[in-house]
């Protein structure tokens, strides 16, 4: 990610401006967002989407050419479409988690049928877009998201844009209701990389799924309230989109509901890096150690945000050296062998 990103704005960004393929700006925030919706959120986003069918493709083709070889695969396929098998074969065996599943999914394409939040547009396009939400586009968004989470601790949710809100752009569609409503017609993405910690913890310390709701609510809770309290106190005293508050998302947001709003392309997906991306990704990942989520990531984040991210690996992999990988789950170990009634807290 720190090489991605020192490369992208130390080498590609000065070219790109040169070239007057990015507008300059004295300011380093819009010089960001011109940057980001000029040229890195096409490969960024052809690696961490397409980037995915492409490892799917080479697994399969490495698979059966192993078959042909008569040699053993040497592991078990990691791509989108045994995941997506793996996903689904856990919740149809279950009756019950089968329930809980296709219960409310099968009540929000109902209710996108009959709202037809993408008014003017017909109601099967508001039919469709809901099963491809569904069943799809939040599995997409689901591995993608929790992939970043895991290999860098963080994640963002630029991916939307290219799975749920283009398609319908791309469509015609340009009023605000149905960009605004999407959101509420499809799974949640981020309950999987906040639940992906929390599942560890069980595993190691032994936390049973109460604990883990207690746990949940105990965070999120204050955690919203004192968010809500301090965003409004700082739009207040500082404001946003300026040189003391650049407020990065909202910055992005506006360029992309300007973008909705008057039908201008830009800062949509140039399908050449974007397909590039895909492709460059995937064989970087399998050719050599470099991740591209890890590559994708230092293209679209900041630098104020990659750099101390890479600065926090660094120190991971030198405790790592020292203390042994091992180190946390010992460390989980101790504090449940001599304090067993805090275990739940």
């Amino acid at each position: 990610m720190l090489l991605s990103a020192l490369v992208t704005y130390l080498i590609l960004g000065p070219y790109l401006v040169s070239i007057g393929r990015v507008e300059y700006s004295q300011n380093p925030q819009e010089l960001y967002n011109n940057m980001l919706f000029s040229f890195s959120i096409s490969p960024a986003m052809g690696m961490l989407i397409l980037g995915g069918f492409c490892l799917s493709a080479l697994a399969l083709v490495s698979k059966r050419i192993l078959r042909k070889e008569g040699e053993e695969g040497g592991g078990e396929e990691l791509g989108y479409l045994s995941l997506y098998k793996a996903l689904w074969g856990r919740i149809i065996g279950s009756r019950r988690l089968a329930l809980l599943v296709l219960g409310p999914v099968i009540l929000l394409i109902a209710a996108s049928y009959m709202l037809n939040p993408f008014h003017p547009l017909p109601r099967w396009f508001s039919l469709i877009f809901a099963i491809y939400s569904c069943f799809l586009a939040s599995f997409l968004e689901v591995v993608i998201l929790t992939k970043m989470a895991g290999e860098t601790g963080m994640s963002m949710g630029v991916t939307g844009i290219v799975l749920y809100d283009l398609p319908a752009f791309l469509a015609g569609y340009r009023s605000y209701t149905g960009y605004i409503a999407a959101g509420y017609f499809r799974p949640s993405p981020w309950a999987a990389p906040s639940m992906t910690g929390l599942l560890r913890y069980r595993k190691e310390v032994g936390l049973g799924p109460w604990d883990i709701v207690k746990a949940k609510l105990m965070a999120w809770i204050p955690t919203f309230i004192i968010g809500a309290a301090t965003t409004i106190a700082l739009w207040r005293l500082v404001g946003f989109g300026n040189e003391r508050m650049p407020a990065a998302g909202l910055l992005q947001g506006s360029i992309y509901v300007r973008m909705l709003a008057t039908g201008s392309m830009r800062g949509t997906v140039d399908p050449s890096l974007f397909l590039a991306g895909g492709i460059i990704g995937a064989a970087l990942e399998v050719l050599t150690p470099l991740s591209m989520t890890g590559l994708a990531m230092g293209m679209i984040l900041p630098p104020g945000y990659a750099v101390p991210i890479a600065i926090g690996g660094v120190v991971r992999l030198l405790t790592d050296r020292r203390m042994g990988k091992d180190y946390g789950q010992s460390f989980s170990r101790i504090l449940r062998k001599n304090f067993p009634s805090s275990v739940s807290l």
